[in-house]
């Protein structure tokens, strides 16, 4: 489902001869998809593809800097949902650093060891620091409403969601396992999510403003995705 663009992708790696791990994740179910789409053609391989077949829900991957947990919705298929976590981080606060006299070298001692002494004075980590929460993504893509995308979209800062029809057509929204405009905004506003944005829209739509009108009358922070557009994202 949505696979077709995975060889191109991966020979035009190939091409330009990218250096870095291909990590790729998909539903344990589609192996022999991949696998036919990989090698759908003669081409000498020069990347490295790093293969997740996911299995089973929760963590799939994490590091330093991110969480990434996966969770199965309801397309009919095997198909995932996914929430990155970036992780909280310590931020210093310049004028309090600067009265107590830490600077240089010992910013990065007092992060590594939690408290330092400068002249005779014990300097703990929480007296010239906060934490910052991480932000949550949240990818609910082909499925219909369910309690596990209403889980992996909670209290997410961005949910990218799909929006395949108009409630006008809600009961092909039930027929092929996909979400209108006004479920992908109720989503959202349940899960109290911060920004959403919609995608995945059926092509039988011409003009794309019809959901966002949809959207916006239950999930005021709406965008629509279209090609090339921006949307701000303050860090």
């Amino acid at each position: 489902d949505h696979c077709l663009g995975l060889g191109s992708m991966l020979m035009r790696l190939n091409l330009d001869k990218v250096k870095h791990p291909i990590h790729c994740y998909y539903p344990a179910s589609g192996k022999k998809h991949f696998d036919r789409l990989r090698y759908g053609c003669v081409y000498h391989e020069t990347v490295t593809v790093v293969e997740h077949p996911i299995s089973q829900e929760g963590i799939v991957e994490e590091g330093e800097t991110f969480r990434i947990e996966a969770t199965f919705l309801e397309h009919g298929i095997d198909n995932i949902g996914w929430r990155i976590t970036e992780k909280d981080r310590i931020k210093f606060d310049k004028e309090k650093l600067k009265k107590l006299g830490v600077e240089g070298p010992n910013v990065r001692f007092l992060k590594q060891k939690k408290a330092i002494e400068i002249e005779g004075q014990t300097i703990a980590l929480e007296d010239v620091s906060w934490v910052k929460k991480g932000d949550v993504f949240a990818i609910v893509m082909d499925t219909r409403p369910c309690e596990k995308a209403s889980e992996i979209a909670k209290n997410a800062s961005v949910l990218i969601c799909e929006s395949t029809y108009l409630e006008s057509e809600a009961h092909l929204a039930c027929q092929y396992m996909h979400m209108t405009a006004k479920e992908a905004a109720t989503l959202a506003r349940d899960a109290n999510v911060k920004l959403l944005i919609i995608t995945h829209f059926s092509a039988r739509y011409s003009d794309l403003s019809e959901f966002e009108t949809e959207a916006k009358a239950i999930f005021p922070n709406t965008w629509v995705a279209e090609d090339c557009k921006k949307i701000p994202f303050p860090r």
